[in-house]
């Protein structure tokens, strides 16, 4: 399996506040926002991650602006100085690739801000409505929608991808609302469409082609409306893009917000990450080779972690699922000291006694001890993931637990993560109920996959296929959380798993 990144996601709006607040920098610094993140690195990596994840950093249209500008409605593909000089940028993206870190930009292909230069090139470059004025999509007033089956849209898009990748260095994109370029509006125009061969033009163009660029697509309404609601990320996975995994995220912010459930929570993450798997063999994907699900826990467009999931303790539950599930994860700059106040990309999050918005760009955290709870648990939580290559490149097991009577417990969810090559397993497990006494469950066999269709799979086949010497020799548990070591297992012993409201194992077999 390739390696999953862990792409620390920085929005420059804020970055410098954070940095702050937590006492990593003066707030007399006289750094740009390219030298805060460089003077940053090394805590970055200390914590886990893998990647840097640029947010726009372009020139901001000023018609009909949003707050301080929307970072998504792009100007010009030119650097903004106010973050610092092309050099800069420059540095930073090769002194991070020195340290072993993967860099991401963005790009946004839908859409340009009205004052963009380009627009005035020639007719037809972008939408217009019945009325004959600029179209845009949704609320989004402050851009103009481009018609994506002109030559010279998709010329622009190829030329600027090519340029920033060879002018900066840049590993690859994150490419905002990467679906819509497919398809026209969705209500009446009188001029503009979408082409659903955009993709392929782009990203099959021989200068960009050669690059080997990564591409994360956002893709979060799928509006062909097929394929269990994938129809929209397999066009995409097959251009050899990422694309991003929101559903399992809404399970679990359902689950921990509300508590309600018709089922229990491990058969809801199981069929949808099913669904996933049927969708990328169904496309000839090999998912022991390539997961192309982009995990997360949050991002900039989500609230705050703890507001998601409702709660310090819940946020970390979910957090651990998704970033240790196969797939790329995400931690948005600020959720690793518990965001409790993030304002949106435009810096507009509160209101007046008129109900008017205001302009502002602060964030605030949680308390100062569950500041340092939330940092602890997710650094060590990276770290082990980033020091165990079985959390990187193994396979993926669900386990079914079941309580005394035969059902399925309501409340826990585990998985393995194992690889036959190395002869490791670990097994994450996650107690989602947020209050009552220690739940248990017995692993005694296993949801199906294409590997192992048949439900009869079971823990002592497991340890004998990937690693004999767990059954012969016996084999004990080690808390990678904790360091804890549990006593020895025997080939007969049942196997329960027992864990207290929102607690989180992550259990390593090591031969006895």
């Amino acid at each position: 399996m390739k390696d999953n990144t862990i792409w620390y996601q920085i929005n420059p709006n804020y970055f410098e506040q954070i940095l702050i607040q937590q006492e990593w920098i003066d707030k007399n610094h006289d750094f740009t926002f390219f030298e805060l993140v460089l003077e940053d690195l090394d805590r970055i990596k200390k914590l886990g991650c893998t990647g840097i994840w640029l947010m726009p950093i372009y020139e901001r249209g000023q018609v009909a602006r949003k707050g301080f500008g929307s970072p998504y409605a792009v100007k010009e593909y030119h650097i903004d100085s106010k973050w610092g000089t092309d050099e800069q940028l420059k540095n930073l993206i090769q002194e991070a690739k020195a340290k072993g870190f993967k860099v991401l930009g963005e790009y946004v292909p839908n859409h340009l801000a009205p004052d963009a230069p380009f627009l005035n090139i020639q007719e037809g470059l972008f939408y217009l409505d019945p009325a004959g004025k600029p179209f845009h999509d949704q609320d989004w007033r402050d851009t103009v929608k481009l018609n994506h089956s002109h030559p010279s849209v998709q010329g622009f898009t190829s030329a600027n991808l090519i340029w920033l990748t060879k002018n900066y260095g840049f590993d690859g994109f994150r490419l905002d609302m990467a679906h819509y370029p497919l398809y026209g509006a969705q209500q009446e125009t009188s001029f503009g469409s979408g082409d659903s061969l955009f993709w392929k033009k782009i990203l099959r163009n021989s200068d960009l082609a050669d690059l080997g660029n990564i591409w994360i697509a956002e893709v979060y309404d799928d509006r062909d409306k097929g394929n269990f609601g994938y129809a929209d990320q397999i066009k995409l996975i097959e251009e050899g893009m990422m694309v991003y995994d929101k559903k399992t995220h809404d399970i679990l912010a359902r689950r921990l917000r509300y508590q309600r459930s018709s089922k229990p929570i491990q058969e809801q993450l199981f069929d949808e990450l099913y669904i996933q798997s049927q969708v990328l063999h169904s496309i000839g994907i090999d998912i022991k080779q390539n997961v192309p699900f982009l995990r997360m826990p949050s991002n900039h467009d989500d609230s705050p972690g703890v507001r998601i999931y409702g709660g310090v303790s819940e946020y970390l539950a979910a957090f651990a699922l998704l970033s240790l599930l196969p797939g790329h994860s995400i931690l948005y700059a600020g959720e690793e000291f518990g965001l409790k106040i993030k304002p949106s990309v435009v810096g507009v999050n509160f209101c007046n006694e008129k109900g008017e918005m205001l302009e502002t760009n602060h964030i605030k955290f949680i308390d100062k001890e569950k500041q340092k709870t939330v940092n602890d648990f997710v650094s060590k939580l990276l770290a082990i993931r980033s020091h165990e290559s079985v959390l990187n490149k193994g396979y993926l097991l669900f386990c079914k637990l079941k309580q005394n009577d035969g059902s399925i417990s309501p409340d826990l969810v585990s998985f393995i993560r194992y690889s036959p090559e190395e002869k490791e397993i670990i097994l994450i497990a996650v107690n989602l109920s947020n209050g009552g006494e220690k739940s248990w469950g017995k692993v005694s066999e296993f949801f199906p996959t294409f590997d192992f269709p048949k439900y009869e799979f079971n823990w002592i086949e497991l340890l004998k296929w990937v690693n004999p010497d767990f059954v012969e020799k016996g084999y004990k548990w080690k808390n990678l959380l904790n360091n804890e070591m549990s006593d020895k297992k025997k080939k007969e012993d049942e196997f329960w798993l027992g864990l207290n409201p929102l607690e989180v194992q992550i259990l390593k077999i090591v031969v006895a």
